[in-house]
């Protein structure tokens, strides 16, 4: 996890089966996971629900201007607007998963 500054405050890490349902991460491994989402996952899961900025834009009482700066990257890893954008994108049927290590997978689960 990062503090406001984009520090690194401490470490978290989430551990599942292989051939298991993979567990929802919460808590610290949660914060950290949305903490590494970068504007790539954000194109993509608007990609996988066709929505423009507009829409995520609207969905998650942003601006439309945040929603570009945090696709482009300019936010910082502890910017509470990507946790209301994330958490828009789960509500419309987004998951974001931790696979091989460190790298996050985008899907659509429902």
């Amino acid at each position: 996890m990062r503090d406001a500054d984009g520090r690194i405050e401490t470490w978290a890490s989430l551990n599942s089966r292989v051939d298991g349902i993979r567990p929802v991460p919460t808590g610290l491994a949660r914060r950290g996971l949305e903490q590494a989402v970068q504007g790539a996952h954000l194109r993509a899961a608007r990609g996988l629900l066709d929505w423009s900025m507009a829409d995520l834009a609207e969905a998650s009482g942003l601006s439309l201007s945040t929603i570009r700066r945090l696709e482009e990257g300019s936010e910082g890893p502890a910017a509470r607007s990507r946790h209301a954008a994330i958490e828009a994108l789960r509500r419309a049927g987004i998951g974001f998963v931790l696979v091989e290590g460190d790298t996050i997978a985008v899907a659509k689960v429902r």
